[in-house]
């Protein structure tokens, strides 16, 4: 008779009870089949004794594959639809500042597509106005790797090629984000479930136009995701939007948010 899967949730450190026990579950047996472990018992015994173990398996949990622009249908609402909309709004001229969040930035991709988009649109603007970037992730070494902004040729397939020319530095097979790009950006570990911090110190204050928090809310128990959107809603500047994954569209409806436009993943909370 097969035995019933361990509760995780008792049975691993409490520093993965936060996790969703099926993904817990999932990328427990991606370990046991790289070091031959037979069964999730074994597993556990190897890991709650090996520190080293401990530290591998929880970089394994964090989700750090992004892309540049990876949903052209999102960005491209955002480019020409958003921000616009942002930037033309009544309140804009009191402050002349957009603010955006990346809650999960992994290497920085999709913080420096939004610095893209930002740049090009303010060369076409009349009006002068400037904007912040904020990049948070629980893992330092994304964190470091975005601060770096060196990318392989992968990485920059869905990039228009004169925003490739104008914006990165090629070096042999190497992508180095331009310099100018990074002056109103800045990246800092940043721990979505801490049981205090309620957004980035760097930041200061919350008044954010867009957050991200794309393909993160469905690794978490549904009670650590309800504290997520609860952070992110008082992030959110009066209007300001939530950018999901496509796979979490559905997690942002029943928390009581609306998408603007169809699968856009982007969201409004509502009143």
């Amino acid at each position: 008779m097969s035995r019933a899967p361990i509760d995780f949730s008792i049975e691993f450190p409490v520093e993965f009870s936060k996790f969703d026990s099926d993904f817990l579950m999932n990328s427990a047996r991606k370990r046991m089949k790289i070091l031959k472990i037979n069964t999730i018992e074994e597993y556990h015994r190897f890991l709650t004794q090996n520190p080293d173990e401990k530290s591998t398996f929880k970089e394994l949990l964090h989700n750090n594959f992004s892309l540049f622009f990876r949903d052209p249908l999102t960005f491209n609402i955002l480019h020409y639809i958003i921000l616009p909309e942002i930037i033309h709004s009544p309140g804009f001229t009191n402050r002349n500042e957009i603010r955006l969040w990346s809650a999960a930035c992994a290497a920085g991709q999709e913080v420096y597509s939004m610095g893209i988009l930002l740049e090009e649109i303010s060369h076409d603007q009349s009006v002068k106005w400037t904007y912040r970037i904020f990049g948070s992730d629980i893992s330092q070494a994304q964190i470091d790797k975005a601060k770096k902004g060196i990318y392989d040729v992968e990485s920059i397939a869905n990039i228009r090629f004169s925003w490739v020319e104008k914006w990165f530095i090629h070096n042999r097979q190497q992508f180095e984000i331009h310099p100018t790009l990074k002056k109103n950006i800045s990246f800092s570990v940043f721990d979505l479930c801490h049981p205090e911090l309620i957004g980035p110190p760097e930041s200061i204050y919350g008044e954010f136009d867009i957050i991200f928090c794309s393909n993160v809310l469905f690794y978490y128990q549904p009670n650590f995701r309800q504290s997520i959107l609860e952070k992110i809603s008082r992030n959110l500047s009066r209007g300001g939007v939530v950018v999901s994954g496509s796979a979490e569209r559905e997690i942002l409806k029943m928390a009581g948010f609306r998408e603007l436009y169809a699968n856009s993943s982007i969201f409004r909370k509502l009143i």
